[in-house]
């Protein structure tokens, strides 16, 4: 009596193997973009967040906040800052944080984003405090930009 595998059995096993490789192979962008839509969506959200509480002793957006110093110092960004006070979203580009004076709303931009489909998905997020609805930059898409209300300094007076 013989012990072991036939051929026939090992065909099969490799034919398993080999469905189940090309199956995850194929998966595997769309699941890296989704994971990188959602990150972008979170640290939006999370940077409105750190920046609100900054606010919040502050009765103001502080000093500091356009060029992201304050933000740097800080720590908001979920992934660090570089030396030149910039930070690096999941798709290579940068946020841009910008305070208008005129109605003290404060905008959250995400740049170099693939294409406008990833814009939709990620302005697609609920955002909370929003002053109007995220959008995306018309003639490329691959900006997306969040505006958030006025500051604690605008409302309560």
């Amino acid at each position: 009596m013989q012990s072991g595998r036939s051929m026939v059995e090992l065909l099969g096993v490799i034919a398993i193997i080999s469905m189940l490789t090309i199956g995850a192979l194929t998966g595997w962008p769309q699941m890296r973009k989704n994971m990188r839509v959602s990150k972008t969506q979170n640290e939006i959200a999370l940077i409105a967040q750190e920046i609100n509480s900054i606010t919040y002793w502050f009765s103001s957006y502080p000093d500091g906040i356009d060029d992201m110093s304050v933000l740097c110092e800080n720590e908001v960004f979920p992934s660090g800052c570089k030396p030149d006070n910039t930070a690096e979203n999941p798709f290579g580009g940068v946020y841009v944080v910008a305070v208008s004076e005129a109605d003290g709303t404060l905008t959250i931009k995400a740049t170099n984003l693939p294409n406008k489909d990833v814009c939709d998905e990620i302005k697609n997020y609920e955002f909370h405090g929003l002053y109007e609805e995220p959008n995306c930059d018309e003639d490329s898409g691959k900006t997306v930009t969040v505006k958030f209300g006025a500051s604690p300094e605008t409302t309560s007076r």
